[in-house]
């Protein structure tokens, strides 16, 4: 892949987007090293420079990035493209020093995130739609609007509609529990804007045909027409193939007087998925999934197909730990001020997205040609490194990770994030030695 995440910064000179490519190229290479050792000191101290500068913020940062997302959603296959909204922090307790710092909770010092990533009906991270930081009691809050944080879902569903709103395809707004908010349910969406959303609250819903109320986790006990699911999930981390028995119901959820609002949600249907068995027996202890959405589902073959939407907002989850110690350490970093030190995260976000994306990339496309991702040279030294010949994209990955010991197996067929990025470190120094760095990786 070539760095063109940063080839337009608004507001900048066009040698700042020269220089954070630049950079980002190096990072994406050396993903597990600190800051300051990721480049000449030169180049550290121009990137610092531009991390620092009181005209740059985390918006502008991605704005680029943000926009070639939306291209690859258009130009994405399938009718489908789904989005994982969800939040993560950064704890920087051990930095006492940085100017502006608030806290993530109560007692620790930190910043939080809310990412919105875009993902292909396949599987393959598109890109980020959106992000926001800020840290509580500090300089950097969460709006200057006072509003709680809880409305973060509805802004990120207000950026999706804008951004996602007009394209040819269903998109399909997906988060966790935390996100079983009632004015989220009732908020104005695009006409191919959908959502799902996992059930926390236990609200009153009434059942659409039969008009019966109950409380929404008694709703899918309606369903007469269940059917079995089987998926792979990480779970005690590793793959394991569950099964699950999927039930399903339409509803509307009926407001409290908690909710401020006198009616009921349009039409949303439950999906209920409970890990079963071989004997189709309830699993103590065993997953359990109850996810409201405003997708159509008529029958079995449709609640499996939210279901399997809904595995997907895991793609979220892999996109923080990247950020964390899956890869780039982002809790290591030091930089003198929040500003400085939130700039230098929407930054590395998009290298985080880049080694993401190659990670699930040689999983969809395993059989890919090598040569449509990387160039010829760069293979030819691959392939005298590890004395074998490669031919597609999976072949070039798995040959890559074994640099750092990664061995093919019916538990782990391919290799994670974490492998990758050792690898990718692995390798550099490698091409470094046959005058082989300045080549697109």
């Amino acid at each position: 892949m070539k760095a063109m995440e940063f080839d337009n910064v608004p507001n900048f000179r066009p040698q700042v987007s020269r220089s954070l490519s630049r950079f980002s190229v190096e990072r994406q290479n050396k993903p597990g090293v600190s800051f300051s050792a990721s480049a000449f000191k030169s180049r550290r101290i121009v990137i610092g420079r531009i991390f620092s500068n009181k005209a740059m913020t985390d918006k502008i940062m991605i704005h680029n990035h943000v926009a070639n997302t939306i291209e690859r959603c258009n130009n994405a296959q399938g009718e489908y493209i789904l989005v994982a909204q969800d939040t993560t922090h950064y704890n920087f307790d051990s930095q006492e020093g940085i100017e502006g710092m608030g806290f993530m909770c109560k007692q620790s010092r930190g910043i939080l995130q809310h990412n919105v990533l875009a993902i292909a009906e396949e599987g393959l991270p598109l890109g980020l739609i959106d992000q926001h930081n800020w840290s509580r009691k500090s300089i950097l809050p969460f709006d200057n609007e006072g509003s709680v944080e809880s409305t973060k879902w509805l802004n990120g569903l207000d950026r999706f509609n804008k951004t996602l709103g007009m394209i040819n395809k269903t998109v399909v707004l997906m988060q966790d529990r935390e996100a079983d908010i009632y004015n989220l349910f009732i908020a104005e969406r695009a006409d191919n804007v959908k959502l799902i959303v996992r059930v926390f609250q236990n609200r009153l819903a009434e059942e659409t045909t039969s008009k019966e109320i109950n409380y929404v986790p008694k709703m899918p006990d309606l369903c007469k027409s269940p059917g079995i699911f089987v998926k792979r999930i990480w779970r005690n981390k590793k793959e394991e193939l569950v099964r699950f028995i999927v039930k399903f119901a339409e509803i509307s959820i009926l407001s409290t007087k908690k909710d401020n609002h006198n009616q009921k949600t349009l039409p949303l249907n439950i999906v209920s998925m409970v890990e079963v068995d071989e004997n189709d027996q309830i699993v103590q202890n065993g997953a359990n999934w109850l996810l409201l959405t405003s997708l159509e589902v008529k029958n079995a073959e449709q609640a499996f197909q939210v279901a399997n939407f809904y595995c997907l907002r895991w793609s979220v989850e892999r996109f923080h730990y990247t950020l964390k110690s899956g890869a780039l350490n982002i809790e290591k970093m030091q930089f003198d001020d929040i500003i400085t030190m939130v700039n230098a995260i929407a930054f590395h976000s998009v290298i985080a997205w880049e080694l993401l994306y190659i990670t699930y990339l040689q999983r969809i496309n395993f059989d890919d040609d090598a040569i449509k991702y990387y160039p010829k040279p760069v293979i030819s030294l691959l392939e005298k490194v590890v004395k074998k010949k490669i031919v597609t994209l999976g072949q070039y990955v798995l040959a890559l990770t074994s640099l750092v010991g990664f061995q093919k197996s019916k538990v782990t067929p391919f290799p994670g994030v974490k492998k990758l990025a050792e690898a990718l470190e692995r390798f550099y120094y490698i091409k470094i030695g046959a005058n082989l760095e300045t080549v697109t990786r």
